[in-house]
């Protein structure tokens, strides 16, 4: 086998213009395995190897002058740019040739060791830098090596830095599955909370299992960062890696499925990621087996039977690892306790049930009527029997009570009309928006005019959902359709058209906006 090998070359080479002669002339070609210095095919392919190769160093500097040339002068840019063109192409012809000049090196090299080590005999391989040995024994060349980055093809074809690249992420792998195992334990404690927190009904309670959800929720973000360095990182650069090497050894049967396999994990996440809980997390185990896989390619490629028996354990352990968790969303709970004004025969509130302090979420918007604010506390009577009441100590130590509590602005509006039928003097309505509140006599009074909101959905049709916030925001007002999109109104006030607006938009597929009408003249 290995004779008719080299009688191949041989021909090859003599056809090529016998190259030997040139490499006696030079001697500069050093054989990467001692005892093929003899062969004057093998000689020959090194040295048209180094020939070739030293072409395209120089070939290379020219085209980066060419280029800096081309940016400093803008003149004969259309010659220039041709120019360079035409050198780039030599140059890509100049690597077709160093690779497969290579690859005939290669093969005489893993046939003479083979053969060797069939024999018994030991085979020194000399990488440029260092010279090791081959014996059977474990060594590198053996094909009982373990670890695909000893192999001496891997360590003579990849510079130092890339080859400590590859050694780094064998070395952090331990700590990347350990990484995979906290992400699916605090992913556990968070699917938990969450049905904890669903059936809540005590507001501390459910602040502390939400607060609980907040640090896990934080805690899967620093695990997904941490992931990004210790791992995904250098992923994209191990794949290039292993590419480099298998085109190099023209492989490309192999290197055009595992790039499809690459490209369906690129098209998978991208489909899943807006459903996961991490995205990175999720593609983790896909994207270890592909890595594995580029590896497997390469030890069976070079013979290595131990190695590919390794690298199968990782493939089977990443097909087991599952992190495509689905996405988990909390929205905070609301402990507010909405009720329009009721009057009642009796007052409630006394010495021994005081009128209640009112707390608002730091979050969120809501809704009250203010009553009026006293440098002291007032009278029970002032509140005319009416329930519920709430009061609030302003920063300069005045009472301020309001009635009610309410989700939307027509709703407070609707209540202070009813306290006004039982003479409250000037009952205002509030905002509250993340916890602080404000009059909105003012605001609505420069918001007065006529508007309508338009809204309009993929399907055409009106959901269940849609109809139910229309129902509570629009008060009864006419809905009409024109093709696909709604018309609702008519709103004298735009604060509550964009109330109305702003719920819309927070059912799926639906988008809205508020629109001013322009008042028409009366007729005469």
């Amino acid at each position: 086998m290995f004779g008719r090998l080299k009688h191949i070359f041989a021909v090859a080479i003599l056809a090529g213009g016998g190259l030997w002669t040139g490499a006696q002339e030079r001697g500069t070609v050093i054989p990467r395995v001692a005892g093929l210095e003899g062969d004057s095919v093998y000689m020959a392919l090194l040295v048209r190897e180094h020939d070739l190769k030293t072409q395209e160093d120089s070939l290379v500097h020219v085209i980066a002058d060419k280029r800096a040339a081309f940016a400093a002068d803008t003149t004969d840019r259309a010659r220039k740019s041709n120019e360079i063109l035409q050198l780039e192409t030599r140059i890509f012809g100049l690597r077709n040739r160093i690779g497969s000049v290579t690859a005939q090196t290669n093969t005489i090299e893993q046939e003479f060791i083979l053969y060797n080590m069939a024999q018994g005999r030991p085979v020194a391989t000399n990488t440029g830098t260092e010279t090791t040995t081959t014996s059977g024994n474990g060594t590198a060349g053996d094909p009982n090596l373990k670890n695909l980055l000893d192999y001496p093809y891997v360590k003579h074809n990849l510079a130092r830095p890339e080859m400590e690249l590859l050694r780094k992420a064998q070395r952090d792998q331990p700590a990347t599955d350990r990484l995979g195992e906290r992400f699916s334990a605090v992913y556990q404690q968070i699917k938990q909370l969450v049905e904890s927190y669903d059936t809540v009904s005590s507001p501390a309670e459910a602040q502390q299992l939400y607060d609980q959800w907040r640090r896990g929720a934080a805690t899967i973000d620093s695990l997904e960062n941490a992931l990004d360095e210790v791992w995904n990182d250098s992923y994209g650069d191990r794949i290039y890696l292993y590419s480099y090497l298998l085109d190099k050894l023209y492989r490309t049967a192999v290197l055009d499925s595992l790039n499809r396999e690459e490209q369906e994990i690129k098209r998978t996440q991208n489909i899943a990621a807006g459903g996961m809980m991490s995205p990175t997390f999720a593609a983790y185990p896909a994207r270890l087996a592909l890595v594995a896989a580029y590896e497997q390619a390469l030890a069976r490629q070079f013979g290595l039977p131990q190695a590919l028996d390794s690298l199968g354990r990782v493939v089977a352990r990443a097909r087991e690892l599952d992190y495509r968790m689905a996405l988990i969303e909390v929205k905070e709970k609301e402990f507010i306790p909405f009720a329009d004004p009721v009057q009642h025969d009796e007052a409630i509130y006394n010495s021994q049930t005081p009128i209640p302090t009112l707390e608002i979420p730091s979050e969120g918007t809501f809704y009250s009527v203010m009553i009026g604010i006293f440098a002291n506390q007032p009278s029970m009577d002032t509140f005319r029997k009416v329930s519920p009441v709430y009061s609030l100590r302003l920063p300069d130590r005045r009472l301020c009570y309001f009635i009610g509590l309410y989700r939307t602005y027509g709703d407070a509006v609707d209540a202070a009309a009813k306290l006004k039928e039982w003479e409250f003097r000037r009952p205002e309505p509030v905002i509250w928006k993340n916890g602080e509140f404000s009059n909105m006599a003012d605001a609505a009074d420069q918001a007065q005019g006529l508007f309508r909101v338009e809204f309009s959905n993929t399907t055409g049709e009106l959901s269940a959902q849609v109809k139910e916030v229309t129902d509570r925001y629009a008060r009864h007002r006419e809905v009409v359709r024109t093709g696909t999109t709604y018309s609702v109104g008519i709103f004298e006030n735009r604060l509550q058209a964009q109330e109305l607006s702003d719920a819309l938009g927070k059912v799926a597929d639906i988008s809205s906006r508020v629109v001013e009408m322009e008042p028409t003249e009366p007729e005469n």
